[in-house]
């Protein structure tokens, strides 16, 4: 091969590779200009959230874009309420379920001939129907907190009790065994370690899930259709 010859193959490589280089970026920025861009906010750490969103998206990164933007939980609502009179309010919103009723004007709910009922509870736990309306599906579940009763095994084996209740009624037959008095009737050990509403930190979801076994709905529809507490 020449030295003209030699010269000019390495001209055709470097120009063949500065082509396939700014066909990539060409097609990187093409994509991710034309690509849907979507706001998320939530209460939820911005690094798992970022994390899982790009993984989830992954195979969609073409034609959708959501970014996370994590928000304190004590702002959180004034901050939504002010951005949506600001006409700058987020495509999604990862809502606590406290703040369903409270806020359930600022909602257009999917309606059932979208997505039925049935296709929602066949997709998701019972707890997740606190999001169906009479009018539609007002959110989708995306996580959930189970709450956990943890039991003392020292305190079992001592009354020789070898295994914790498996259901509420189970729990009558507990009472005279584990619960001591001093002499002048005060309880120094009780069965449930229930103190006042504010020294347990989530007494409202412990009532609310009480009163939800025991078959109260907690909310009901009037007449009109609006939801009451």
């Amino acid at each position: 091969m020449s030295r003209f010859q030699l010269i000019f193959t390495i001209i055709l490589i470097v120009l063949g590779v500065g082509g396939a280089i700014a066909f990539a970026v060409s097609k990187s920025t093409s994509s991710s200009s034309t690509a849907t861009q979507v706001v998320m906010w939530g209460t939820l750490n911005n690094d798992l959230m970022t994390n899982f969103l790009s993984k989830a998206s992954s195979d969609h990164r073409d034609t959708v874009n959501v970014s996370y933007v994590q928000k304190k939980p004590v702002t959180f609502e004034s901050d939504l309420i002010a951005a949506l009179a600001r006409g700058t309010g987020p495509d999604l919103i990862l809502l606590p379920q406290d703040l369903i009723i409270k806020q359930l004007d600022k909602y257009y709910p999917i309606p059932y001939a979208n997505y039925s009922e049935r296709t929602f509870k066949d997709s998701f736990i019972p707890e997740g129907e606190l999001y169906l309306t009479a009018d539609g599906v007002v959110g989708l579940p995306f996580s959930v907190d189970p709450m956990v009763m943890y039991w003392n095994r020292d305190i079992f084996s001592n009354a020789g009790v070898p295994l914790p209740p498996t259901t509420w009624s189970d729990f009558f037959t507990l009472v005279p065994k584990f619960t001591i008095k001093d002499q002048s009737g005060n309880i120094t050990q009780s069965t449930i370690a229930f103190g006042e509403s504010s020294n347990v930190t989530h007494f409202k979801d412990i009532i609310a899930l009480l009163t939800l076994q025991a078959g109260s709905t907690l909310t009901q529809y009037d007449s009109l259709g609006n939801l009451k507490s």
